[in-house]
């Protein structure tokens, strides 16, 4: 596997990890700060999914609920010890300089968006097994990713060179094979995805629905009001339709080339995605970032829809 396959690799199940221990978790539940690196602090919902993600790769742990995982003080110090050495190497990469692209951390995440969707099937499946749009969970791992891509820059530069010999690499595993953990059964496979695309009488009313709720915007309703009320983005809903501040790269094309042709206050006409209809208002622009909120209608997808597609495959 090269380099940057096992990067993808790496990422993409710590961010399955980590979006299923959020999904876990008690909503009671307190994040806290559990060590501070530097001025880096690590939360404990930083620790939790590497737990979750070294107790699957456990065998006498992977059937585990993910409280029970939480509760091992032993799989809770590896990780946290774990959380500590990849901030060291995090805090050095600041110190260094190592710099990584917007457009590095875009490419990485939706590489990750993609395993996740060949394994779930399609991006409603991701956003209904975790709770959160795909437009959110992108813009919440920014910042996961950009870290993960820095480290792994920087290892980059320190090691790239060094050479370790097969002595050198059995005596490691002799010295260390009761804490290595067992590699899962992995499978090589192919699949075909067809995507459930609704009728046009059910697209046009959801066009019509849209343009109605834009004109009642435009006409003075608050559009928080709407959004709370239509909006079929549950997250931002709840919000008013606020999806705060998105940079270049974050969101589907469709979405963000006319949140970013808005000016601020201004409201857009309906733009499809795949996901449905949007409504978008700009609140604030900066040169590379906008802040916005949405109205989001989704295609109505009917038994038979998904019926037509099940006979097909």
């Amino acid at each position: 596997m090269n380099c940057g396959n096992r990067i993808a690799s790496v990422a993409f199940v710590v961010l399955c990890a980590a979006l299923s221990s959020l999904n876990a978790q008690n909503s009671t539940t307190l994040d806290r700060v559990v060590a501070i690196v530097g001025d880096e602090p690590i939360l404990l919902s930083d620790v939790q999914p590497t737990m979750q993600q070294m107790a699957t790769a456990d065998p006498a742990l992977a059937e585990l609920e993910p409280q029970e995982v939480f509760k091992n003080t032993d799989l809770y110090r590896r990780a946290l010890d774990m959380q500590i050495d990849n901030k060291l190497l995090y805090v050095k990469a600041i110190e260094d300089s190592v710099q990584v692209g917007a457009d590095e951390i875009t490419a990485m995440i939706d590489e990750q968006i993609n395993r996740l969707k060949m394994r779930l099937g399609s991006e409603a499946r991701i956003e209904q097994a975790f709770g959160v749009s795909i437009a959110e969970i992108k813009r919440n791992y920014r910042d996961v990713v950009k870290e993960q891509l820095m480290v792994q820059r920087l290892m980059q530069q320190k090691f790239a060179g060094m050479q370790v010999s097969q002595r050198e690499i059995d005596a490691f595993y002799e010295e260390y094979r009761d804490s290595l953990p067992q590699i899962p059964d992995q499978v090589d496979l192919y699949h075909v995805v067809v995507h459930v695309k609704p009728p046009e009488e059910k697209r046009r009313e959801a066009m019509e629905l849209a343009l109605s709720l834009r004109d009642s915007i435009v006409g003075g309703v608050d559009f928080g009001d709407i959004a709370a009320r239509h909006s079929q983005d549950g997250p931002s809903s709840r919000k008013g339709g606020e999806l705060g501040w998105i940079r270049r790269g974050a969101f589907i094309a469709e979405f963000e080339k006319a949140a970013f042709a808005l000016q601020k206050g201004q409201i857009s006409q309906p733009v499809e995605t795949p996901f449905g209809f949007h409504i978008i208002e700009q609140l604030d622009k900066e040169e590379d970032k906008v802040k916005v909120r949405h109205v989001l209608l989704k295609f109505a997808q009917s038994t038979e829809d998904k019926e037509r597609v099940v006979e097909l495959l």
